[in-house]
């Protein structure tokens, strides 16, 4: 999936949609490449098994700090994730992951490659 006007504190202008799952457990990965030249250019999401949290089916964590700042509006924008409004901490950082609830396209994105119901 390609986005033309993507637009966050770190990554702005065309880039593709690529997603994949954790191989730890299986959640959700939804990285941004750049539409050119197919190098990566950021990872959305985060594992948070770890912490011992795993979304529910359809669901994602997206990092909301350091070089994803702006990353859950320009998702929210694009009509690929609608926000749940729950937060959780991320070790230090309060707050610092939404949980999110995967969008069709993203959703379909996801079936496309082969990953079925995530």
């Amino acid at each position: 999936m390609i986005i033309n006007d993507w637009n966050s504190k770190y990554v702005t202008g065309k880039v593709q949609v690529r997603v994949r799952t954790y191989p730890a457990d299986k959640s959700p990965a939804i990285e941004l490449l750049d539409a050119r030249t197919g190098e990566p250019e950021t990872c959305l999401t985060v594992c948070m098994k770890d912490y011992g949290s795993k979304p529910i089916p359809g669901h994602a964590f997206i990092k909301l700090y350091s070089e994803n700042e702006g990353s859950l509006e320009e998702l929210l924008r694009h009509n690929l994730v609608e926000d749940t409004l729950e937060r959780i901490d991320a070790g230090y950082v309060r707050n610092g992951v939404a949980c999110v609830k995967l969008g069709p396209e993203l959703l379909a994105l996801f079936l496309q490659q082969g990953y079925g119901a995530v």
